[in-house]
């Protein structure tokens, strides 16, 4: 994840109860729909002690977290691979106001986002009250849906090798029942299960415990998001 220094403490994110820097792992996906990255990044907390702080504060720095996304976009980019990064693109189109999305666009984005925080960090270099231009336009990026990015299944198998470090990381049976896993959450709205099984959400699973949106559940009904089950497991 980016060095970019972190002025968007804990106190100044929306009021979404936390109860470690393990939570902030998720918190970004409150409001874009990111959970490819969130759920690899729980994995990557608990794996990795000494990126701990480092994860930690970028959990909760959203311009941090579109960093983290461009660099892996770049990556496929330069390894050439078109292929994953057109599912990328198909699987986003596929989910409700997204049907114009375009990696090509969303980099564009993401660029100019990091321009805007950047000012904003010199204004406030520059200012009485350090650190409030940064916190509105971290706030601002916060609240626009567009950053959001779907992850097929190969996607995020290829982020957990590639970005976080797991080697062995792949797609397994749905009988697996390691007890830790990312699991692909499908719900049936009617016309989607021909697109990766009808996915909607990842999220990180641990001793029988699920972690998503910076909370823990005991169950997948107790999400209360009408998901229908299990489609995917990737164990690492």
């Amino acid at each position: 994840m980016s060095n970019t220094k972190a002025i968007f403490a804990r106190t100044d994110f929306p009021k979404i109860p936390m109860q470690s820097d393990f939570d902030h792992m998720g918190m970004t996906n409150n409001y874009w729909g990111i959970c490819g990255i969130n759920s690899s990044l729980y994995a990557l907390y608990l794996h990795s002690p000494m990126m701990k702080d480092r994860l930690a504060r970028g959990g909760l720095t959203p311009s941090m977290m579109l960093a983290e996304i461009k660099v892996f976009l770049r990556v496929l980019q330069s390894e050439g691979k078109q292929t994953m990064l057109n599912n990328i693109e198909n699987f986003t189109q596929s989910f409700a106001g997204f049907d114009k999305w375009t990696l090509a666009n969303y980099i564009t984005k993401v660029n100019l986002a990091a321009d805007t925080v950047n000012s904003a960090v010199q204004k406030d270099v520059n200012s009485k009250q350090p650190g409030n231009s940064e916190k509105n336009q971290q706030m601002a990026l916060l609240n626009d849906s567009m950053f959001s990015i779907g992850m097929p299944p190969e996607a995020v198998v290829y982020y957990l090798k590639r970005m976080c470090g797991f080697d062995k990381a792949r797609q397994v049976p749905l009988n697996v029942t390691d007890n830790e896993l990312l699991i692909g959450l499908y719900r049936d709205e009617g016309n989607n299960m021909h697109i990766c099984g009808g996915l909607k959400h990842y999220v990180y699973y641990k001793d029988a415990t699920y972690y998503s949106w910076g909370k823990s559940f005991s169950s997948i009904a107790g999400m209360e998001r009408k998901y229908g089950g299990i489609c995917y497991k990737i164990a690492f």
